[in-house]
């Protein structure tokens, strides 16, 4: 007679399992672990099970694949920790957007809740319960790659089918253009006054929770966009293509020449902001 739930219930906790804790499957299999530690009022396990996903997805989007240590190999105490201070100490900037800004209200929160109160200025059980599951829900947008940013002046809809569908192949579920496009440059700022033009635009960014965005415009800009971008945790892409030219002979001796771009496929950024 319990045969039906016994199956489900196993079908329910396939979604908490994952081979390797540090990656894609291991941050869906915490989130869901999270869930259930929200559900049950398990506000310890829950504020340091939020703490440590958020520094496993910084690991996932800020190392290679081939570099990112797992809990049993020997290298994994001492990269966790670097990851964790870099985090933190991102976190901690004025100005901060994206996952490090999400993980250093965590850590506070979770600091509240791991010691008892016994901190100045401390949050209330009442206030605790009010934000966990906000924070909840927070990183579950953050982590969860649906939307992919176009922060470029090609809008999505001209984009032709095989461009669309290597955004769904990377694992996004929807293409969204940046409000505005991407931002003109005047040719006689600053470099001060670039980098100050792309943190207002990483803050417009963070926003929407972004999985990813494509970045394409003015040089200077688009690379300090990338970089804050990074620096928030979030993937950026850049299109690879191949440079199709026709040159046609005209009836009067000149030369019509057409240019032609054919998107071939996303390429990640390489780690700038460091």
């Amino acid at each position: 007679p319990l045969e039906r739930q016994l199956n489900h219930l196993t079908e329910w906790t396939q979604e908490m399992q994952a081979e390797h804790i540090v990656s894609p499957e291991g941050i869906q299999a915490s989130l869901q672990i999270a869930k259930v530690y929200l559900e049950t009022e398990r506000y310890s396990e829950l504020s340091a099970l939020l703490r440590e996903t958020l520094v496993s997805a910084w690991t996932l989007r800020t190392l290679p694949p081939e570099k990112i240590a797992q809990p049993e190999e020997k290298v994994f105490p001492k990269q966790r920790e670097k990851m964790d201070r870099e985090l933190g100490k991102l976190g901690s900037m004025e100005g901060a957007s994206g996952l490090p800004e999400c993980f250093y209200q965590l850590t506070n929160l979770r600091n509240d809740v791991q010691h008892g109160a016994f901190r100045n200025s401390a949050r209330s059980a009442k206030k605790v319960r009010q934000e966990l599951p906000r924070s909840l829900e927070t990183i579950r947008a953050w982590l969860t790659p649906s939307l992919f940013l176009n922060i470029s002046n090609h809008p999505h809809e001209k984009w032709n089918t095989a461009q669309k569908e290597a955004v769904h192949a990377l694992g996004f579920e929807e293409i969204q253009d940046l409000e505005g496009g991407f931002p003109q440059v005047d040719p006689g700022a600053t470099t001060q006054e670039v980098e100050e033009l792309a943190k207002q635009v990483v803050r417009q960014v963070a926003e929407q929770c972004p999985g990813g965005a494509f970045v394409a415009g003015e040089y200077g800009l688009a690379l300090s966009l990338v970089a804050q971008l990074q620096k928030a945790g979030i993937p950026c892409y850049s299109t690879a293509t191949h440079r199709k030219t026709e040159e046609t002979l005209q009836p009067d001796g000149s030369t019509h020449k057409k240019v032609r771009y054919e998107f071939v496929r996303w390429r990640p950024y390489p780690i700038v902001w460091r």
